[in-house]
């Protein structure tokens, strides 16, 4: 895998979901272009398969990462908040 293992906690912007890690990493590219850093994919479990979700930050708030969504718009990019997995 590439990248550092993290756990983040609470909040973040789910901006896209791949079947494939190669086309999540692809994706975080283009969105640390648009000017974003904290970007995590998480690894789901389907099937016998996995599926990757490119998740945008990490807030304290569901509120907080909500307040977010609009910026987030404007660069093109459709959102909505999940919680980080434990």
């Amino acid at each position: 895998m590439y990248g550092d293992y993290l756990k983040p906690d609470g909040w973040g912007l789910q901006l896209g979901t791949f079947s494939s890690v190669d086309n999540a990493l692809a994706f975080c590219q283009k969105v640390k272009e648009s000017g974003y850093s904290k970007l995590f994919i998480q690894q789901i479990p389907v099937g016998s398969g996995y599926t990757y979700k490119v998740v945008l930050g990490a807030y304290s708030t569901v509120e907080m990462a909500r307040s977010y969504e609009a910026e987030v718009k404007k660069k093109g990019y459709d959102s909505f908040a999940i919680a980080h997995l434990p």
